[in-house]
């Protein structure tokens, strides 16, 4: 499970093994997301059009200079499927083993939903990985948006829900209203 209680892509156990001692460079992150994120999105873009989904792809300026891309699906009177990926620099962690490092950070293809950050990078997966991983976010979102209208919740994420029409319970000033209550259920 990623951090924030999101499913991590499925790897490989050799894709796994590879993550652990890989920390790419601004440049094979920019790679990597012309070779195999940016045509991923593409292709789930144009397959959600072909269904007849409202989408919008577009870029963000992300804090290193490289274009971020963004993929939304209208969602009628609630919140639109937001998926960005975005490039995030971060410590190379000292147990990794290397003899010798080059640098002290790293690059990350972390993605970016309603919540935030999904805690994981993209960097190593395969065009198919990403796409899956895009459509388990979408899955997500959907469950979500469920729950929520099943439920009176109102979240930033959801629009209001309509006030309940039940009553609501009373809620006892001291103890003397404590006692009131129990006698007055009894």
């Amino acid at each position: 499970m990623a951090p924030s209680g999101g499913h991590v892509p499925e790897r490989s156990w050799t894709q796994r093994l590879e993550r652990m001692r890989a920390f790419p460079s601004q440049r094979q992150v920019a790679q990597f997301l012309d070779r195999v994120v940016r045509p991923a999105l593409d292709d789930v873009a144009t397959e959600f059009r072909n269904q007849g989904y409202q989408v919008e792809q577009s870029t963000m300026a992300g804090s290193t200079g490289i274009e971020e891309p963004v993929l939304r699906v209208s969602m009628d009177s609630f919140r639109a499927f937001h998926y960005q990926v975005a490039v995030v620099e971060a410590p190379v962690p000292m147990f990794t083993g290397r003899m010798s490092r080059e640098t002290d950070v790293y690059f990350r293809l972390e993605v970016f939903t309603q919540t935030g950050s999904g805690g994981y990078d993209l960097m190593g997966l395969t065009r198919q990985q990403v796409i899956d991983d895009v459509l388990d976010r979408y899955e997500a979102h959907l469950a979500f948006l469920t729950y929520s209208t099943e439920t009176d919740t109102a979240s930033v994420l959801t629009p209001r829900m309509p006030p309940a029409t039940a009553p609501l319970p009373v809620i006892p000033e001291d103890a003397d209203a404590i006692e009131e209550l129990d006698d007055d259920r009894d």
